[in-house]
């Protein structure tokens, strides 16, 4: 039999089994991408701040400066976020796609974003959802706790995650390392407690800061009695639903609502025929933190230093 290779015999089997060939090189390229984004390291939540903004029309080029400005003020060692964060993005959603409510909702179920900017009205939506937990984290309770630490000094006030490692406190050095989902040697625990400790100065810095400007400023404080609008909504829909039962008026954020002439000349296009005053809760404008704490351990305060980066960006010279 004669088996021997030619030219002729390989343009001829070529020309008849290109496609295998194709469709074999198209096959590995795809297998070692596939290896090379599992082998990658993504970031995690927490390394990832993600802004979102819902309003009626947010100018992109805008957005996309404060991503940049917030990100500069870090890479300048400003007080807003650590060096953990490595990337921000700042997202709109228009009000005026059909498909806005379904995407965000989407993102949120799967653990996405960490400061929401809207109306009143999606705030108020977004805190009375679930009976029991809300998607939105409530800034006066972490205050309050904040405003006990100021008075005494004692950093036992604060959140346990917020106070001072110690390396030769075995509760306090395994609470941390749990909180990192990680266990440190003799050699990396120095620096690695050194590196918590100064974030976590910062985190309690941030919080006094928003304490002490909510308490001078109160217009600032986005102030809520979580189950209102729900009910609110059952009630005018005439739904037999089991209303909430409505908690006492906290504060969940910061209201845009002194800055609001700053604002619009910056990112909103608002309608012309808009009546502010029957649609006040669609057109007024709060910011508050997404509760993820349990799942962007341990960079969840980070999130509050955007709220103090707000307030600086936003307010009127």
């Amino acid at each position: 039999m004669d088996a021997k290779i030619t030219k002729a015999r390989l343009n001829e089997h070529i020309s008849y089994d290109w496609m295998k060939y194709v469709a074999l090189l198209a096959g590995i390229i795809f297998l070692l991408s596939l290896i090379f984004t599992m082998a990658s390291r993504g970031l995690t939540k927490g390394e990832q701040m993600d802004l979102y903004f819902v309003g009626n029309t947010f100018y992109s080029t805008y957005l996309d400066q404060l991503s940049e400005d917030l990100a500069g003020s870090r890479d300048e060692g400003g007080p807003y976020l650590s060096d953990k964060v490595l990337e921000v993005y700042a997202q709109s959603f228009n009000l005026d796609d059909s498909n806005y409510q379904q995407v965000f909702s989407t993102r949120l179920a799967a653990g996405e974003g960490d400061v929401f900017f809207s109306s009143y009205y999606y705030v108020t939506s977004y805190i009375d959802r679930g009976s029991t937990t809300s998607f939105m984290y409530c800034l006066g309770d972490l205050l309050g706790e904040i405003a006990n630490y100021q008075a005494s000094g004692n950093e036992y006030d604060l959140p346990a995650d917020l106070r001072q490692v110690d390396p030769n406190d075995p509760e306090s050095l395994g609470l941390f390392q749990s909180y990192v989902g990680r266990t440190f040697s003799e050699e990396e625990l120095p620096g690695a407690v050194e590196e918590e400790n100064a974030r976590r100065t910062r985190y309690v810095e941030n919080l006094v800061w928003l304490n002490d400007w909510l308490t001078q400023n109160p217009a600032y404080a986005f102030r809520y009695a979580r189950g209102t609008v729900y009910n609110q909504y059952l009630e005018e829909s005439g739904s037999e639903e089991e209303p909430m039962e409505v908690e006492e008026e906290k504060i969940w954020g910061i209201s845009m609502e002194p800055m609001m002439a700053e604002l619009r000349a910056r990112f909103l296009a608002l309608p012309a025929d808009a009546d502010e005053e029957e649609d006040e809760r669609v057109y007024q404008f709060a910011a508050a933190v997404i509760d993820f704490s349990g799942m962007n351990a341990p960079y969840f305060y980070e999130a509050f230093g955007v709220l103090r980066y707000l307030i600086d960006y936003f307010q009127a010279d």
